[in-house]
């Protein structure tokens, strides 16, 4: 059975690690939660802050820690949700893992839903737009807000 995420864990904050209002340094970032698909790839992920849920992903070749700056800005006042897409950054990575687009948009689709998140906002960056359109488009993932940046979109 996969895990499950937490609710009722307190979301961490930035200050814990010399935020807010700083870019957090790359080799700071650590993400503190772990959660197995149903595919059984793992993801990992972190959330800080309370308040309306927004969902961060990032591109390639990167990882989550691109948008530390921004996640401490917006933890001020809402729930921010970064994940570690599929064999990136702390994500777990087998050898055979399909790590394309498609891959990536219903690995998001499950984790908004395993997160019990209801029409999060999010922002996606470089090929992050485009699994975050999948996502949105094809998955049917309900957003309350959408952010493109410098996004792949085919």
């Amino acid at each position: 059975m996969p895990a499950m995420f937490n609710h009722e864990r307190q979301p961490r904050s930035l200050r814990e690690r010399g935020a807010p209002g700083t870019a957090l340094r790359f080799e700071n970032w650590v993400l503190k939660e772990r959660i197995r698909l149903s595919t059984g790839d793992e993801i990992a992920f972190d959330r800080f802050g309370e308040g309306p849920p927004v969902v961060l992903v990032h591109g390639t070749p990167s990882r989550s820690c691109i948008w530390s700056a921004v996640a401490s800005a917006l933890a001020e006042r809402h729930a921010v949700y970064v994940l570690d897409l599929l064999g990136f950054g702390q994500s777990w990575r087998p050898g055979d893992q399909d790590a394309s687009i498609p891959a990536q948009a219903r690995a998001l689709a499950e984790l908004i839903e395993r997160w019990g998140l209801d029409a999060p906002g999010i922002a996606g960056h470089d090929i992050g737009g485009a699994v975050v359109l999948r996502a949105h488009l094809l998955k049917h993932v309900p957003f309350s807000r959408i952010a493109l940046v410098d996004a792949v979109v085919f």
